[in-house]
C-alpha cells in the first residue's frame, strides 16, 4: 500500500546544489545523486520545495536571523544598521566586466583598447585564412569571455527575441543545463559564432570537394579534441549518412566545425558521450561540451535569417543524438532538439536537393519517425515540408540514395496515417499499401541482397541472412519491411465472425514474416543505422513473436546496440518483455 511507504519526499525544484552550480539535471536521489556520485563530488542538497517563493532565504524578510545555515554556509540575513537607498523605476543591469570597472579609474582609453582588441580577434576567427581559432580550439572548461562580450550581453538582454518561436523552444523545454546559460549566452562568442555561421554558408554554395580543396583548412591544437571528431566521424558519420553518398556527416561536419564552434561542441558532445557509454570514458566532458553548444545555439535562434544555414540545422540534429543518448540517464525524452529542428525546419524554405542542409533534414525526419513510432504519437514534421513520395525520384537514373529516401517519404505517410489525426479511410490505406509496392517493385536492382539464404530453424538459423551491398540499401529495404507491418498492424479492414478470425491469423503471419527480414538484415548487417531502424521497428512488430527463441535473439540483437553501439533500447526492451509476460 502506498501509505505504508511513508510520507512522501517533496521535490526539490533544483536539484542538489553541486549540480544546480555546474548547470546539470539532478536526478534529485539522497544522500548523493547520481552525477556527484559519478563525479566523485560533494553533493549538497537543496531544501524541498513547498512554494514559489521561500521567503526564509531571502535577506529582507529574515531580519531575525537564519537558524539552518546550508547554502554555501552563509546566514541570508542583513545587519540592523544597513542603509537602504532608493531605486528608480526603471534599470539596465550591466555585468561588472574588467571594461567596466576600468571605467571607474577614469580610464576610457584602456577599455576602448579592450573593446577594440577583442574586435580586431573576432574578425580574426571569422575569416577562414585567420589565424586565431581560440573559440574553436579550447575546450568549455578552458575558455574565457572577452570584455566586449559582457557589454554586448547586457545590450541584448534589453532586446526581445525576434524569432520567438524557435528560441522558445529552448528557452522553456530544452536540457536543464542551458535554461541557466539562455541568458548569459549572448556575446562576442554569440556574435562571431552568428557570423561564421554567414560565412561558412556563404563558401559551402559548391560542391564538398570543392571547397575542400579552396579553403584553407584549420588545425585543431587540441589532441583530445581531435580525437573525438575521429570518433565522430567513424562511429555516428556513417549512420547519419545511411542515405547520403556524399557523406556529409562523415566529412564535410568535420571541415566545417573547424570553423563552427557550434558544430564543434555539438560533435565533441556526442563523441564523447559515446565513449562513456561503451567505456569509461569521463561523461563530464560530454556535458561541458553539450552545455558549450546550447549556450551558443539559442542566441543564434533569435534570428529568423539563421534558420537557412546548414551548419545550426546539422548541430542541432546532431544535438538531438545527444539527447537520445541521455534517456536512460533521465527517464524520460523531452524531445527539446527535435523540436528545435522542427522550428528549423517550419522556418525555413525547403532544402535543397543536395548540400548538408539537405542532408540534415533527412536525418530529422527519420528522428521524427523514431519517435512518433515510439511515443505513438503523431509526427512533428508538417508532411507539406516533406517532398511527395512521387517527387522525391521516379526514375531509374535516379541515385540509390534518392530511391532510399523515397522509401521514408513513404514511410513518414504511413506513420502520420497509424498515428496522426488526418485521414484513416480504407482508400488512404489502400493508396499507401500502394505506393510501398510500387517502391518495391520499382527499386534497382542494387537494392536486392547479393546474398540470400532462407531461415532454417532445424539449422539454428532464425533469421534470413540478407547481405546488402551499401548502407542506404540497408535503410531502404529496413523502411519499406518496417512500413508494411505498421500497414497490417493498422489495417482498417475488420471482418465479422469466423472469417475475421481467419484474417487475423494471416495478417499476424504477412507481420511475422516482414519482422524476421527486419531482423535478418540487421543482423547480416551489423551497422548502427540497421540496429536503431531495427529498434523502433521491433518496438512495434516485436509483441508478435511468440518463440521464445527468437525473443531471446531480439533482446540480443537489442542488447548489441546498446553495449557496442551506445545507443538506448532500454525503452524497447522493457515495452517488449513487458508485452511476452516475462516468459524470455
Amino acid at each position: 500500500m502506498a501509505d505504508d511507504a511513508g510520507p512522501r519526499r517533496l521535490r526539490t525544484r533544483t536539484g542538489c546544489l553541486t549540480c544546480r552550480e555546474r548547470h546539470l539535471k539532478c536526478d534529485e536521489a539522497q544522500p548523493v545523486c547520481a552525477r556527484c556520485q559519478r563525479g566523485k563530488r560533494q553533493c549538497v542538497q537543496a531544501d524541498a520545495a513547498k512554494d514559489s517563493f521561500r521567503h526564509g532565504h531571502n535577506p529582507s524578510r529574515n531580519v531575525q536571523g537564519f537558524t539552518n545555515v546550508r547554502y554555501g554556509e552563509r546566514a541570508r540575513t542583513f545587519d540592523g544598521t544597513a542603509e537602504w537607498v532608493g531605486v528608480p523605476a526603471t534599470l539596465d543591469f550591466v555585468d561588472e566586466t574588467e571594461a567596466v570597472a576600468s571605467g571607474y579609474a577614469g580610464s576610457p582609453a584602456s577599455t576602448a583598447g579592450d573593446n577594440s582588441a577583442s574586435t580586431l580577434s573576432a574578425q580574426a576567427a571569422l575569416s577562414p585564412d585567420g589565424e586565431s581559432s581560440s573559440a574553436v580550439v579550447y575546450p568549455p572548461r578552458h575558455r574565457t569571455l572577452s570584455s566586449s562580450s559582457h557589454l554586448s550581453r547586457a545590450t541584448s538582454l534589453r532586446s526581445p527575441a525576434s524569432n520567438p518561436q524557435t528560441s522558445d523552444i529552448y528557452r522553456t523545454q530544452s536540457h536543464p543545463s542551458s535554461s541557466v546559460h539562455n541568458i548569459r549566452s549572448a556575446g562576442s562568442d554569440t556574435a562571431s559564432a552568428s557570423q561564421q555561421l554567414r560565412a561558412e554558408e556563404n563558401a559551402s554554395s559548391t560542391p564538398p570537394e570543392t571547397i575542400v580543396s579552396s579553403v584553407q583548412t584549420k588545425r585543431l591544437e587540441d589532441y583530445e579534441q581531435a580525437y573525438l571528431i575521429r570518433v565522430f566521424a567513424e562511429q555516428w558519420g556513417p549512420g547519419l549518412d545511411s542515405m547520403d553518398s556524399d557523406r556529409h556527416f562523415t566529412f564535410e561536419v568535420q571541415r566545417r566545425a573547424l570553423h563552427c564552434p557550434i558544430l564543434l561542441y555539438a560533435i565533441l558532445s556526442v563523441s564523447s558521450l559515446h565513449l562513456s557509454r561503451i567505456s569509461n570514458y569521463d561523461v563530464s566532458l560530454a556535458e561541458r561540451y553539450y552545455e558549450e553548444s546550447v549556450r551558443l545555439l539559442i542566441p543564434m535562434l533569435t534570428d529568423p535569417s539563421n534558420a537557412e544555414h546548414a551548419n545550426l540545422l546539422a548541430a542541432t540534429v546532431i544535438l538531438r543524438v545527444y539527447e537520445q543518448m541521455n534517456v536512460p540517464m533521465y527517464g524520460n525524452d523531452q524531445e527539446c532538439h527535435l523540436s528545435g529542428s522542427t522550428a528549423l525546419v517550419s522556418a525555413s524554405s525547403p532544402p535543397p536537393s543536395i548540400g548538408l542542409r539537405d542532408a540534415a533534414f533527412w536525418v530529422y525526419l527519420r528522428q521524427d519517425i523514431y519517435m512518433a513510432i515510439l511515443n505513438q504519437r503523431p509526427m512533428k514534421v508538417d508532411l507539406s515540408s516533406i517532398p511527395s513520395p512521387d517527387a522525391v525520384c521516379l526514375t531509374s537514373q535516379s541515385s540509390d540514395c534518392m530511391w532510399a529516401r523515397r522509401m521514408v517519404a513513404i514511410m513518414a505517410h504511413i506513420v502520420a496515417f497509424c498515428f496522426g489525426d488526418g485521414d484513416k479511410s480504407v482508400s488512404k490505406w489502400d493508396e499507401l499499401r500502394a505506393l510501398a509496392h510500387d517502391w518495391d517493385a520499382r527499386k534497382p536492382n542494387s537494392f536486392e541482397p547479393y546474398y540470400w539464404r532462407d531461415r532454417d530453424v532445424e539449422a539454428g538459423r532464425y533469421w534470413p541472412d540478407y547481405w546488402l551491398t551499401a548502407d542506404w540499401h540497408v535503410s531502404g529495404n529496413l523502411y519499406y519491411h518496417h512500413g508494411q507491418t505498421l500497414l497490417l498492424i493498422y489495417q482498417p479492414h475488420t471482418l465479422p465472425g469466423i472469417g475475421g478470425l481467419r484474417h487475423r491469423r494471416k495478417l499476424e503471419k504477412d507481420i511475422l514474416a516482414h519482422a524476421r527480414v527486419i531482423c535478418g538484415i540487421c543482423a547480416s548487417n551489423k551497422l548502427s543505422e540497421a540496429r536503431r531502424i531495427a529498434g523502433h521497428a521491433l518496438f512495434a512488430c516485436g509483441p508478435f513473436f511468440t518463440d521464445r527463441k527468437e525473443q531471446s535473439l531480439i533482446l540480443e540483437l537489442l542488447g548489441s546496440a546498446e553495449k557496442e553501439n551506445g545507443w538506448p533500447t532500454g525503452t524497447v526492451v522493457r515495452a517488449l518483455v513487458e508485452e511476452w509476460r516475462g516468459e524470455v
